[in-house]
């Protein structure tokens, strides 16, 4: 009706006349419910709102990555003072807990090599006592024939010969050695 027209293109968002190619005209009228306006707005907040509870939970995850790699820095400055007894903290199964696995492994190696090092300069210095021990007493037994040798206590040249003999043989002794 000509009342509801009226009605309508007084409510109306947009009216007007379209005009086609072959001459037609058509009145239009745009309209659309209030609530579709709200559309929009609730697009945007709900993207606001999105990008913050993805940055939140983006930041705490961060933050605890970077509560364990202070973590680690702390645990390696306790390394570099020189107490290689401390292990390192592994957690999760990230490239950062592998990072601190292969410290800890080297941590390991190190005192392994130590360790090596020490049981090697022990055994040295053994050896050493040993071979000390082992030469002196030849050596003591040759210096003590030659002193002989040099006195002229020997009644006969056979005295003379054995102990010159027994010189002889610990100095071989000691060559073998």
């Amino acid at each position: 009706s000509e009342s509801e027209y009226t009605m309508a293109k007084k409510n109306a968002d947009a009216n007007g006349v379209l005009m086609f190619a072959n001459g037609r005209k058509l009145h239009v009228m745009m309209m659309f419910d209030k609530i579709y306006s709200y559309y929009n707005v609730a697009y945007i907040i709900s993207l606001v709102l999105g990008g913050v509870f993805y940055l939140v939970v983006f930041l705490l995850f961060i933050n605890r990555k970077i509560q364990y790699i202070k973590l680690l820095a702390n645990e390696l400055k306790i390394l570099e003072g020189g107490d290689l007894e401390y292990t390192i903290t592994v957690k999760g199964r990230d490239e950062i807990s592998e990072l601190a696995q292969g410290l800890n492994n080297m941590r390991e190696a190190v005192l392994f090599r130590e360790n090596e090092e020490r049981k090697n300069v022990r055994l040295n210095r053994d050896l050493v006592t040993a071979l000390s021990h082992d030469i002196r007493t030849p050596m003591t037994s040759l210096i003590g024939y030659l002193e002989l040798l040099k006195m002229p206590r020997f009644q006969t040249k056979e005295q003379e010969e054995k102990y010159l003999e027994c010189a002889h043989q610990k100095a071989f002794q000691l060559k073998e050695m």
